[in-house]
């Protein structure tokens, strides 16, 4: 028997070890939501190089991209939406029927005369219970979908600018007619 040959035994157990490796490959990887979420389907989308202040996972998710388990974002190119108008309404139908509290379309403007479509999706969003956002360029759809991840454990307080009290008694007097922060009244 040559040295390259294979034993029944030894075949059996390279042909295991293959198949444990593709099932590893292909199990999905656990959900950390330190990070973005993001589709498989959004992998090639320009915007995730932009990403610099949260890390994002490709995860298979109903959305585009999740910042927390009740918040979904749909990417959304003008290019698109002027060439299947109804992409939004049956995908946000669909996802009525998941445990997304929020969910939020971002529109990238990527092409010319955006008022019609901003202008129609702004109505829609009222009917049909989604929240719009308009990103002009790249950089701006980034910072978008990284502050939703940043902001997704805090509550509004986080939100409101913090006053010291003395700080707020000095800006209503100094901003009422006769007074000001130097001194000389009147």
């Amino acid at each position: 028997m040559a040295d390259d040959d294979f034993e029944d035994d030894d075949f059996e157990d390279a042909l295991r070890d293959v198949d444990e490796a593709e099932r590893q490959k292909s199990a999905p990887k656990p959900v950390s939501w330190m990070n973005i979420q993001v589709s498989q389907k959004q992998t090639l989308n320009p915007v995730l190089e932009r990403f610099s202040k949260v890390p994002y996972q490709i995860s298979e998710i109903p959305v585009d991209f999740q910042t927390s388990p009740d918040v979904g974002i749909l990417w959304l190119s003008l290019k698109y939406y002027n060439y299947r108008r109804s992409y939004i309404e049956e995908t946000v139908a669909k996802l009525r029927e998941t445990s997304l509290k929020l969910i939020v379309v971002l529109l990238y403007i990527d092409a010319a005369n955006a008022e019609e479509a901003g202008r129609t999706l702004s109505v829609l969003s009222v009917q049909i219970g989604f929240t719009l956002l308009i990103a002009f360029n790249l950089q701006e759809a980034a910072t978008h979908i990284e502050n939703f991840k940043r902001f997704a454990n805090k509550g509004p307080d986080s939100l409101k600018q913090k006053f010291d009290e003395t700080d707020r008694i000095t800006k209503l007097l100094t901003h009422a007619d006769g007074f000001n922060s130097s001194g000389n009244n009147f």
